[in-house]
């Protein structure tokens, strides 16, 4: 990689990590242990942290504007069905506020969901709870 695909990587990350932040509403503390982990130095934590805070209003006012609002799961319904050529397989229909969401997977596709949504659970959990 050039010395450019390198910065642009940093600043991409940097805008990402930023908008996120807002996105979640992160406290100072949340941010600082992240950019300390990062190995970024109190100087740096401060300058970004000013710009957080003067800035975070506007971009999650944008955030809300542009961002496309996603229906919230009301229920799941799941059903276990053998058939022969796939053996088990488990069709599950999320409800949402608006549109039914369904799928079919088998079992070993059924437990990597599972832990994902507990992996995205606790990193919510977590974030929230800094």
């Amino acid at each position: 990689t050039t010395p450019f695909e390198g910065h642009k990587t940093l600043t991409n990350s940097l805008f990402l990590f930023a908008t996120e932040a807002c996105q979640v509403n992160a406290s100072h503390g949340a941010i600082s242990r992240t950019l300390e982990e990062a190995g970024w130095s109190d100087e740096q934590i401060k300058l970004l942290l000013t710009h957080h805070t003067t800035h975070c209003p506007q971009i999650r006012s944008e955030l809300s504007q542009r961002c496309p609002k996603f229906d919230s799961v009301q229920d799941v319904k799941w059903e276990l069905v053998f058939e022969k050529s796939r053996g088990p397989v488990y069709r599950i229909t999320l409800q949402t506020d608006g549109d039914h969401v369904s799928f079919e997977c088998n079992p070993g596709q059924l437990s990597d969901l599972v832990s994902q949504l507990q992996s995205a659970n606790f990193s919510v959990n977590k974030i929230a709870s800094q």
